[in-house]
């Protein structure tokens, strides 16, 4: 989470509050106390208990983006290569 709130890559709906290995708010219900405006206290949250927001893949993910990345590269390369071996 950043100052101001959740990045525009947050999955709210993936929201859950942990205590240790135990979790104590997920899915659905997480939601609803979002939505009511529980506090804190309410919710009976205790020092050392985590919110944990995961965030969603934007980048195009998985193998197809990986190697798009690693061929941009390895073309950016051989072009400099090319192109600084080329004015002996």
């Amino acid at each position: 989470m950043f100052v101001g709130g959740p990045a525009q890559n947050a999955a709210l709906d993936e929201l859950r509050i942990e205590r240790g290995t135990e979790v104590l708010l997920e899915g659905p219900e997480s939601q609803e106390e979002l939505r009511r405006g529980t506090t804190l206290d309410q919710l009976h949250l205790q020092a050392g208990d985590q919110l944990v927001l995961p965030v969603e893949d934007t980048l195009g993910g998985g193998w197809f983006h990986n190697v798009g990345v690693v061929l941009g590269l390895a073309g950016s390369i051989t072009l400099i290569i090319s192109h600084l071996g080329g004015g002996r």
